[in-house]
């Protein structure tokens, strides 16, 4: 008994870590604008939220069934529609630390958890009411499974049920669970040609499981040939462009968009040395440990890479599922500088550490590296608006968020105009008595680049 408690002590601690560092501040800032749609989706009989979230457009359906169905039992305030994305964080730290350990040792399993308890990205999307928490979540049990299911078990069946069921949820929870998935057959195929029978229960799991994935191809297969962007924010991103973000943001949870020059290199050369230095001991511990830690890690990004030509619309966040791979890479980087020199594992943990805890602290005391402040918004407006007053989003969206938290009397109206000629809009509301404005804007101004908003509301009021 001794010895089981001693075994289980380090992944509680780490659980308990991560448990700890995602709830004390889980609704310290308010819900941005993808969480408020979010709650626009819910916030519905479940038909009218199923019509809702299997339009094309909108991504995730899974996460946003589930959380239907949490928002029956838990309630709609922002901490309990976040708490879902923290459960599942905290769950992925327990997942990971498994995997660690069945590829490496404890030790590795240990950092792993460790390093994932505090890290900003994973504790930033703990602390959203989107999907992605859950997509790293169900990316890290579909490895597991397959773990389990490839290893020479008398049965096999259940492992083989469990990834198969996984991995379609998975594939629900975020269109690009499909890299993730493909990531996955690749490695397989490659480290069992010489293990027939274990590539046939593979090949005979994915043929079976594939039939929910129909509708989602047939779809895919009809979008791409007439697929157009028209978000302007996106655009492609060049195979460099694309690690770059994503080792900023796996890092420190920022776009390299929002970093001076001079920060870049002293971000990168640090990270990239210790990926590399990560894989170069995953291979050495074997090639079949190599080949599926760093397959899992990269090659997600290499097939997104020539989609992303058609159809351009990468953000790190949308690969999160190679993002445990990276954080086991890390603990690996920390096993070879204990091999090299053992007091090099303390200097590279406590690095790790500080920048993880420096990135923690400024996203919960920055505003500029915070999400959009519409409780601020909202309470300004409570201060100042009268009740004769109208308040006007720049979007017709943008009520969603004031009504969220605008507790006041002057009514919120919906902006459905053409942004570049809004004066009948302004003309209407003058004649409903609206005679003080209080116009909302919004990054989202970029959508619609030199609107007329401003100019026309101040020849007016």
């Amino acid at each position: 008994m001794t010895r089981q408690i001693r075994h289980w002590k380090i992944p509680l601690l780490v659980v308990g870590l991560a448990y700890l560092v995602r709830t004390f501040s889980l609704d310290w800032q308010s819900f941005w604008i993808d969480e408020v749609h979010t709650v626009y989706f819910i916030d519905n009989p479940l038909m009218e939220t199923v019509r809702l979230i299997i339009s094309p457009e909108h991504n995730g359906p899974l996460y946003f069934l589930l959380l239907w169905g949490w928002r029956q039992l838990a309630g709609g305030s922002d901490f309990a529609l976040r708490y879902f994305s923290d459960l599942a964080s905290v769950l992925t730290v327990a997942v990971m630390w498994r995997i660690a350990r069945a590829w490496f040792d404890d030790r590795v399993a240990g950092w792993t958890g460790l390093l994932f308890a505090i890290s900003p990205f994973a504790i930033w999307f703990a602390q959203e009411a989107k999907m992605y928490a859950l997509h790293m979540m169900l990316a890290s049990f579909a490895t597991l499974f397959l773990i389990k299911a490839l290893r020479p078990l008398p049965r096999r069946w259940p492992a083989w049920l469990a990834y198969g069921i996984t991995i379609n949820l998975l594939g629900y929870s975020h269109f690009f669970g499909a890299f993730a998935i493909a990531a996955q057959g690749i490695v397989t195929v490659f480290t069992t040609l010489r293990r027939p029978k274990k590539l046939r229960s593979y090949l005979i799991t994915m043929v079976l499981v594939a039939l929910p994935y129909l509708p989602v191809v047939n779809f895919a297969l009809r979008l791409l040939p007439r697929f157009e962007m028209r978000d302007i924010s996106k655009g492609f991103v060049s195979l460099s462009g694309m690690l770059r973000d994503i080792a900023s943001e796996y890092v420190l949870r920022i776009s390299m968009n929002d970093m001076t020059y001079p920060a870049r290199p002293r971000l990168l050369w640090p990270v990239a040395l210790l990926v590399l230095l990560g894989a170069f001991e995953a291979w050495r511990r074997g090639w079949r440990r190599g080949l599926w830690l760093t397959g899992l890690m990269t090659l997600p990004i290499a097939i997104f890479y020539p989609v992303s030509l058609r159809v351009p619309v990468f953000s790190p966040k949308y690969l999160s599922a190679t993002f445990p791979f990276f954080v086991i890479t890390l603990a690996l980087a920390l096993e070879a500088l204990r091999r090299l020199w053992r007091p090099l594992i303390w200097g590279g943990l406590i690095g790790m550490v500080i920048v993880a805890g420096w990135a923690n602290v400024r996203i919960l005391t920055q505003p500029m590296y915070q999400r959009t402040n519409w409780r601020a918004a909202a309470a300004y407006l409570e201060a100042h608006a009268r009740p004769d007053d109208c308040i006007v989003g720049f979007a017709d969206y943008i009520h969603r968020p004031i009504n969220r938290y605008y507790a006041g009397a002057a009514p919120v109206y919906r902006f459905r105009a053409d942004a570049y000629q809004p004066g009948a809009y302004y003309d209407g509301l003058e004649q409903e008595g609206c005679h003080v404005l209080w116009l909302v804007l919004h990054q989202d101004q970029a959508m619609a680049p030199h609107n007329r908003l401003e100019e026309a509301a101040g020849l007016r009021y």
